[in-house]
């Protein structure tokens, strides 16, 4: 999904399909008068009765299995004579009734970059082919889209300048007050490497040398490597903290990179309440006590990412005590928290013993 590979391959096999199944096994008296089409698009004028219209989807839809062709029709219109000097064209973007304003969520594992090319881009098509009178509007239909997707407002407002910026630079080339970028000289010489951290110098003297380098995310060089390495349990994860009275069913969710070691911290927050702890320390001061000396871990792993999205899942899904938030944004996760712990490897005894209506 997303591939720059897409396109030509889509392109390819629908020009297979139109010239080796439509043409042939689609009898005249029934085909399209008119079948235009943009990659997996097609555009028909159909000109024979509704029946015959349904009998063709019908036809077109048994042609290869790994097609399904759906229709939409155009919406009848009154047609209206106007003088050519009075007709004004208005561009704006339209969006079918089934776009959904799904793209790149904010908790996927794509890089910062991709997801932030990606609301630049559609700024960015606003920009080109939007009337002034409608750019506000579809502004708003860009915000609306992508702060339901987790986005912070600054984050989409960053996007927003790239893109004006951008717009800015191609009027200038236009208007020819700007010399557009040259086009990158391809080298002789060419290298795949697995990627490494320690080699990120070596691509630009690489380069100066005539030498193009790119490197692959799926063969590190690490892997290559064969040595015996100790297995040491990790520190790190998700961990539970109970209250002590039995009549309270709060609960509280942290994570942290040395577990033993934060525990120890919250105990200390008892008696010397700090900011960093407030949570717990403000529930022992309204008259509970927090057990720290019981370590509850419902996820273990050395990763910062996969940690506090374990977290921000838990935090949805139990009861926790007043001011527990989450180190990661909460948005959508009464939706995917249940999603992402099923496929997660939680330790649910700890779960249950923390807080038993959790798992109800």
């Amino acid at each position: 999904m997303g591939s720059s590979i897409s396109p030509p391959l889509a392109q390819m096999y629908m020009k297979s399909f139109e010239s080796n199944k439509y043409e042939t096994m689609i009898s005249d008296d029934i085909k399209a008068t008119e079948w235009a089409r943009y990659v997996d698009d097609c555009f028909l004028i159909y000109e024979h009765s509704e029946e015959v219209f349904h009998r063709f989807m019908s036809q077109l839809n048994t042609l290869d299995p790994y097609i399904s062709f759906t229709c939409e029709k155009s919406k009848p219109g009154v047609e209206v004579e106007l003088p050519e000097e009075a007709v004004e064209v208005l561009p704006f973007l339209d969006f079918k009734d089934c776009h959904s304003g799904l793209y790149i969520h904010s908790l996927s594992s794509q890089p910062i970059s991709i997801k932030r090319s990606v609301i630049r881009n559609m700024f960015l098509w606003a920009y080109r082919y939007c009337d002034s009178n409608f750019l506000e509007e579809e502004e708003k239909r860009i915000y609306n889209d992508f702060s339901s997707l987790g986005y912070s407002r600054k984050f989409i407002d960053r996007a927003k300048v790239l893109a004006k910026v951008g717009r800015t630079r191609e009027l200038r080339i236009r208007a020819g007050l700007e010399e557009p970028k040259a086009p990158r000289k391809k080298s002789y010489f060419h290298i795949g490497l697995p990627y490494h951290n320690s080699v990120h110098g070596i691509k630009y003297r690489l380069g100066s040398q005539g030498v193009d380098l790119t490197f692959s995310n799926r063969n590190y060089i690490k892997s290559r490597l064969a040595y015996k390495k100790r297995h040491e349990p990790t520190k790190g994860g998700v961990y539970l903290i109970r209250c002590k009275k039995s009549d309270c069913e709060e609960i509280y969710v942290g994570e942290s990179k040395d577990i033993p070691k934060r525990l120890e911290q919250h105990e200390g927050a008892k008696r010397r309440p700090s900011s960093a702890y407030y949570s717990s320390a403000n529930h022992n001061r309204r008259g509970h006590d927090m057990d720290t000396s019981s370590m509850l871990v419902a996820y273990r792993s050395s990763s910062k990412p996969h940690i506090i999205c374990i977290e921000a899942c838990l935090i949805s899904i139990c009861k926790t005590i007043k001011g527990n938030q989450t180190s990661a944004s909460p948005r959508d996760m009464n939706i995917l928290g249940p999603m992402i712990l099923s496929g997660a490897p939680i330790n649910w005894k700890d779960v249950a013993i923390a807080q038993p209506t959790c798992l109800s």
